[in-house]
């Protein structure tokens, strides 16, 4: 199990701060047959599951094999690319719930940051996460210039990074990746992810 691996289990504080109060889930969605929709397990219809509730590890996708080796009931999230591939406990549709801050209240208080717009590719091994951002915006003083930034990806501790979260905006928008998620050899599985803005402090940044 991947929480496991990085010595967590249901019950393990994830988060600090405020999203306490903000819950992190992957909605269920339809299954269909087709091949280039991401085949889920035939027999256990998906059901909408909440990861992180006020800042706790609360569950985990699971699949059949997954649900019996814990001892639990599968909530329906095994999925595969082709009819040839292994069943995997794989995300769907991941969802963080609003927050009550707008944009502009987010920004407001910052001396100098980015903003980052859009997301080409992300990845992950381990705790250590990479996001590469479209690209970025100056804040300076609370406002948005028209500098712009290409070129970088944010990087760092999984754990690290979420508890140094520490504003969220009232505008989550789902966002369906060209490219889908990649795992164990299973590629661009199809899926969707929506959150709103997120303020963070000290994240790192790396050029490439």
């Amino acid at each position: 199990m991947y929480v496991s691996g990085c010595g967590s289990s249901r019950g393990f504080s994830l988060l600090c701060g405020h999203l306490r109060n903000h819950g992190l889930g992957s909605r269920a969605l339809t299954w269909a047959i087709p091949v280039d929709c991401g085949l889920r397990t035939l027999w256990c219809p998906a059901q909408s599951v909440t990861l992180v509730k006020k800042g706790i590890l609360n569950d985990t996708l699971m699949d059949n094999k997954t649900a019996k080796f814990l001892g639990r009931n599968s909530n329906g999230h095994g999925r595969r690319t082709t009819l040839n591939s292994p069943i995997l406990p794989r995300m769907a549709s991941t969802v963080l719930q609003n927050g009550m801050e707008s944009l502009e209240s987010l920004i407001s208080d910052i001396g100098s940051g980015i903003l980052c717009v859009g997301a080409w590719v992300g990845g992950s091994q381990g705790e250590t996460f990479v996001l590469r951002p479209c690209y970025g915006r100056l804040i300076i003083d609370g406002l948005l210039t028209d500098v712009i930034y290409r070129r970088f990806d944010l990087t760092g501790d999984k754990f690290d990074t979420l508890r140094r979260i520490d504003g969220v905006g009232d505008d989550c928008k789902i966002f369906y990746p060209a490219l889908g998620c990649d795992k164990d050899g299973q590629n661009r599985l199809p899926i969707s992810m929506g959150a709103p803005h997120l303020r963070l402090r000290d994240v790192s940044l790396k050029s490439y």
